[in-house]
């Protein structure tokens, strides 16, 4: 797909859960132009899977406190904030047991919880 469209369908709010699958599969390849943007959509549009979302959610934490569905998302899954904190330190330390990826989001979350950085409340409140 050409980078134009990868970003239109990243961007739609109706763009249905298995076409963003596709759109974010391109996002691997390193051919493909403007990740971010790409990702950054992904992470708003309220139609991605969770399982994306939580790939590119941690990256665009601000995309995804804007997307539609977070409430939804948080009502259906309230761990939804560690899942995001141990994908994320999982993908940084891919090398890491199981019990030092757990040691690693409870110093995150310590950090997350006393940072002055505008973290949303959501996010926040699920790491508490």
């Amino acid at each position: 797909m050409k980078t134009e469209k990868l970003i239109a369908l990243s961007g739609d709010k109706t763009t249905n859960a298995e076409t963003l699958r596709k759109v974010y599969a391109q996002t691997l390849k390193p051919e493909t132009r403007f990740i971010d943007e790409i990702k950054a959509n992904l992470a708003e549009n309220p139609n991605t899977p969770i399982e994306i979302l939580l790939e590119v959610g941690w990256i665009f934490l601000k995309a995804l406190d804007r997307n539609p569905a977070i409430n939804l998302i948080l009502l259906e899954c309230p761990n939804f904030p560690e899942l995001l904190a141990t994908a994320n330190l999982t993908q940084k330390h891919p090398g890491k047991t199981p019990q030092e990826i757990k040691n690693l989001v409870d110093k995150y979350k310590k950090h997350v919880l006393n940072s002055d950085f505008d973290y949303p409340h959501w996010y926040r409140q699920g790491l508490s």
